[in-house]
This record gives C-alpha cells, structure tokens and sequence, in this order.
C-alpha cells in the first residue's frame, strides 16, 4: 500500500501524475517503479489512456479522494474520443483503462485506422510551462496537449512544441519539468486558414475533455447531423439519403483540397464512401474526433452549441400550439398539446405537421417554422369541424354578410366558402346569383352549382367577344392580360368555344411556324454582373425595415431576381460564388443581428426588456439563444437597456 500520492494538476495527464510520484519517491530507474505499479517492468505506458488504474487506486489508502473514474475523466484523452462512440463501447474502454487492456483501447476507437501520425514525443507549450513554473513552482505534461491531429494551444494561440521525451519509449514516466526548457512561443496566424482551424480544433478538444459526462451516442449525432444539412438545403428532411454529390462539394469548397490534407482529413471523390457522409449515418460505427468537429464547424456550430441542439428536431418549436379555428373561442391560443408527423413527397420532404383541435378543427403546416409567426399559418385545412360549420351556417344565412366578410370572418378563403357552401350542401344565396353573374367568382367554377355556372360562363363568354369587337387586332397575350380570370376559366371549363373565338397564334419566325430559340447566355458576363450586383443587394436587405432577414444565399438570389442561377448553376459563376460566400450570414450571426435589432427597438420605445423578452421578441429558438456570440449579444443588450424603465 501506498503511503503517499502526487495530487494531480488541472489537466494533467496521468502519467505525469506517476512521472513525478517516481521523483518524489526517489526511484533512479523507470522499471523498478513499472514492476511495483504494473507488475512487469517492460511495461509501457500510454500516454493518451492510462492502463492498470484499478490496481492502482487498490494501493491507495482507503478513504482516499480519488476513483479509476475520476482520473479517466480528468486525467485522461478519453472525454476527447467518449462522445462519438456508443454507450457499449464507452463502457468497454473504461473497463479496459481500469484493467490494463491498453491495446484494445485503440482499437475499440478505432485509432488504428486513423491517417493521422501517431504521436512521437510529449509535447509542451512554452507559455504554458511559464505559467506552470509561476503558479505551481514546476511544470508538467497537459493533456490537451496531446491530443492526435491537434498542435496549438488553446489557451495561448501558439504552436506546441515537441520535448526530447518520446512518447512510445519506457521514458514515458519522464517527468516534465526537468526535460523542458523555455524556447520562444511561435504564435499562430491570425489570417492564415490552417492556422485558424488548428486554434478552433485546440478549443473545440478543450472543452470536449472538461465536458466528460457528454451522452455516447453516435447515431443520435448523425440525426443532428441530417436536420442541420436539411436546413442547409443538403439533405432532406426525412432523412435517408443525403443529396452526396452536393454535400461532398460544399463541404471541399468550405475547406479547400490542401487544407483537408493538411489535416489528415482528405475526402474521397466517391459522395458515398468519405468520412462526411459516414457521420451522417445512423450507425455505431466510430469516427475520429477531429471529423465531427469539422463537418460541425461546416454547420456553423461550435461543439458547445452543437451538442446542445434538441434531440428531437423541433420543426415547429415547442407545444403547445395554436387553434386556428376563428369560429372557436380560443381562436390562436396554445391549446393544441401534439401534433402527427410526416414528410412531404417533395424533393426536400419538408416536415409536414398536422394540428387537431377538441373544437374538430384540423389543420396541416409544412414546415420546418421559420419565425414565431409562423406557428399561427395554415397549409391545408384538414378538417374545419362542428363549431366551424356552425358559424358558416350562420352567416351564410345573413343576408347583411358577403362571401367577403365571411371569409374574413372564418379566416379562410372566399374560394373556400364556395367549397363549403357546395360539401354542406346550403342553399343558393339569392342575393349572391345577380351579383355572381357579372362579378369575378375567382374560379369556384363547379363548386358552386349549376346555375351558377351557367351564368357565369355566359358572363365571361359575353366579355371575351366584346373585347375582340372593341379590339380587333388584340393577341392572345392581350386577352390574357385583360382577361385573366375568364380566360382561365373558359380554359378549364369550356377550352373548345375558347379556342374557337381565340385569334389565331402568332411566331415570330413565321418562315417556319415556329418562335425563335432564346439568345445562348453568356456566363462569364452573367457571373461580372451578378457578383457585382451582391454588395448592394446585401445593403439593401440589411437596411430593410422590419425583422432582420437573415442574408442566406436564397434571400439574396430572390432580392436580386437571380435564385435560379445561385440554385442551379453555381458552377459556371465562380465570380458569383465567391461574392457569396463572402456574405451568406450563418444563422448564429444572423441571431446576434436580431438581438441588436430588438435593442434599437427598446431604445427607440424607450423601455427596458428582460433576457426572455429579447429571446421572444427576436425569435430565437432556445438551443440558438445558448450560443456563445447569442448570449454575448444578449448580455450586452440587457446592458443597454438597463438604464431604462421597465
């Protein structure tokens, strides 16, 4: 039994923890030490995950503060690895660093297949070593400074530096503070790229290795991973396939081929066999750290604001939801406490939600919901229900009330109350049928009855022949310009009187009876002027009144009339491209703009809000309101504000 132990330091490895409990306990030779810990003196250590831990703690004096866990979890690589292998996994590597299983810790992580050079040598940050000898009066070996495919520190933008101990050989148990001298920090650059992602890569494993009690589970992560791609127009909202070959482009053109490979992280040309699409698969397979982190910062998350995300994809925020029933009392108040799930059959298969009320309305939204505004839209009314019904009834018996009011009072369409009027089988209204006849019935056709459409259809007729008496020489263009409405329903419902009466069609290239082929465009002029054209779009949209709009690529390209060209041929405008990637705002940065937004709007009212009443007034969804830049800009906001009245 041991009579005494070193204390280990914050975020010290623990064999440091073992290399300075060999000096303090006077041992000149590492193997004698070996044999008394491990019980063989050719024994190894791993540097990156401790082995025999249970046999040491059992040479602890009881009552002592440690635990195999605990030094796992605090002096251990292994928080680093822990959240994206399975649960069953997680606890067999814990077994195994207890028991000594050293070699089937790599290989349950799956480290022997990684492209990434193992370590040779401990490594140190020099400034780190000066703040070590300065609060403690020695240093010692990090363990955020071992992490495989990282080489900055975090904590002080600098690169690592290798020591003369190597990382493999039987000096492991080296303690550090008489092999590490004080060389001059080489800082990282703050605009080259490689440089900038190591730093973010050092962070994200920072706060991974403080975050131990982070759930294992790697397919839930693939399920975060498909709705943050959805949202991104990447994949669809089912899940299943991911649109690969677009995903695969995106993601090389975010990074770049030669930063991939500076990483280690090259993706095959194959859209199905590289290691994005692996992480979006809902299995148990294991994949490196380093590869999440960069398909989150792709994303636009930190790991922080990743693994904060709902479980559950929230396609229309939190319950409960609205009634839309404007004939029911509780008209747009949260009574509704689920809803049934689907997916549209379009090529995105959008979520599709359907709302069903005690009162019998039923309702369906296609999502995902974009602002808080949203909750309170109607795709399709599934079912409008007995206290609907009523209320029609109601007032189509009043002869005071037009087929306008009333939709305005059901909060429907006037084309839906024709419909109505025909499935609750209600009587003609006489005061309707005169006006019917020479007023726009906005195409309810059939759905009213057949006298109706009668006079109706004798109604359009008679303007069509009186515009061609008026105007003898109109074209078909003409009319349908005039006419909109009767066209459109003589086409529908009577096209063989229409075509009969219809001048006859005009090309412009009457030698073959056909129009002239549209110009061929000229891409790289096209590319000038759009990628031009940008900057002011982007001033435009940001001086908007109203809620900030986010600048996404989609709200640009239909500001600029353009979005075919940026949905579709991304690739023959480069210029274009670039132009918007230097401006497409991620939703982080777009949340932070609507907090400032709501602070303009309370010191223009003059008076102060609350953090839940920013929250609620700028529309953020709880998990983008967690994020660190949000929370900043909503302190600062709070800050503001302070000074005025509530």
């Amino acid at each position: 039994m041991l009579g005494y132990f070193t204390d280990p330091y914050p975020d010290e490895l623990f064999a440091s923890v073992l290399a300075r409990l060999r000096e303090r306990l006077h041992f000149a030779s590492p193997q004698p030490f070996m044999a008394m810990f491990f019980g063989k003196k050719s024994q190894r250590p791993l540097i990156e995950f401790p082995t025999h831990l249970a046999n040491i703690h059992a040479m602890l004096p009881p009552g002592n503060v440690y635990s195999a866990d605990q030094w796992i979890d605090e002096n251990s690589v292994y928080p680093f690895y822990a959240p994206f292998i399975d649960e069953a996994r997680a606890q067999q590597v814990r077994v195994d660093m207890k028991l000594g299983e050293g070699g089937k810790v790599y290989l349950r992580l799956g480290l022997t297949r990684v492209p990434i050079p193992a370590l040779t040598y401990l490594r140190f940050c020099p400034v780190c070593v000066q703040e070590d000898r300065m609060i403690y009066g020695e240093t010692y070996w990090h363990r955020v400074h071992h992490i495989l495919g990282i080489h900055a520190c975090a904590k002080h933008a600098v690169w690592l530096e290798d020591s003369p101990v190597h990382a493999r050989g039987t000096d492991g148990f080296q303690a550090a503070e008489p092999v590490i001298d004080e060389p001059e920090p080489r800082h990282l650059n703050p605009v080259n790229r490689f440089d900038q992602v190591q730093l973010r890569l050092a962070q994200e494993a920072t706060w991974l290795l403080e975050h131990p009690s982070l759930p294992s589970n790697p397919a839930l992560l693939a399920q975060k991973y498909l709705f943050c791609l959805a949202e991104q127009e990447l994949a669809p909202y089912s899940g299943g396939n991911l649109y690969a070959q677009k995903l695969l482009g995106a993601v090389r053109e975010y990074y770049g081929d030669e930063l991939l490979d500076q990483l280690h992280c090259r993706l095959q040309t194959h859209p199905q066999n590289n290691w994005v699409a692996r992480l979006c698969r809902r299995s148990e397979t294991m994949s490196f750290p380093i590869y999440h982190l960069l398909l989150m910062h792709f994303l636009g998350y930190t790991a922080a604001g990743f693994f904060a995300l709902p479980d559950q994809p929230a396609y229309f925020g939190r319950g409960p939801w609205p009634c839309l029933n404007a004939a029911c009392d509780h008209f747009q108040k949260d009574v509704i406490s689920d809803y049934e799930l689907r997916f549209s059959q379009s090529s995105r298969r959008n979520p599709v939600g359907r709302f069903s009320c005690v009162c019998g309305f039923s309702y369906d939204r296609t999502g995902p919901d974009r602002e808080e505004e949203d909750r309170y839209k109607i795709t399709t009314v599934v079912q409008y229900g007995p206290v609907w019904e009523r209320k029609f009834r109601e007032l189509w018996e009043d002869p005071a009330v037009s087929k306008k009011q009333m939709a305005q009072q059901l909060n429907v369409s006037e084309t839906a109350i024709a419909n109505q009027a025909n499935r609750l089988f209600v009587s003609t209204r006489e005061h309707d049928l005169t006006r019917n006849a020479g007023h726009n019935m906005r195409g309810a056709g059939q759905e009213v009855n057949d006298a109706n459409k009668r006079l109706m259809g004798d109604a359009y007729r008679i303007r069509l022949l009186e515009m061609r008496v008026e105007q003898p020489k109109a074209t078909r263009n003409d009319l349908r310009e005039g006419l909109k409405t009767e066209m459109a329903w003589l086409r529908k419902n009577d096209r063989e009187w229409l075509e009969a009466y219809l001048p006859p069609r005009q090309y412009k290239n009457t030698a073959i009876g056909r129009p002239d082929p549209p110009p061929r465009q000229d891409w790289p002029v096209l590319d000038q002027q759009l990628a031009a054209a940008i900057p002011r779009a982007v001033d435009e949209l940001l001086h908007q009144p109203g809620k900030p709009k986010r600048l996404s690529m989609k709200a640009i390209g239909q500001h600029l009339g353009k979005w075919n060209y940026f949905a579709n041929h991304q690739n023959k405008l480069p210029r274009t491209r670039a132009a918007l990637q230097a401006v497409v705002e991620t939703r982080e940065a777009h949340a932070v703009r609507r907090v400032e937004w709501v602070t303009a709007c309370c010191l223009a009212e003059g008076h102060s809000a609350r953090d839940w009443e920013i929250i609620k007034r700028a529309a953020l969804r709880p998990e983008t309101a967690r994020l660190p830049a949000v929370r900043a800009a909503i302190e600062t906001a709070l800050e503001r504000l302070r000074a005025l009245k509530p």
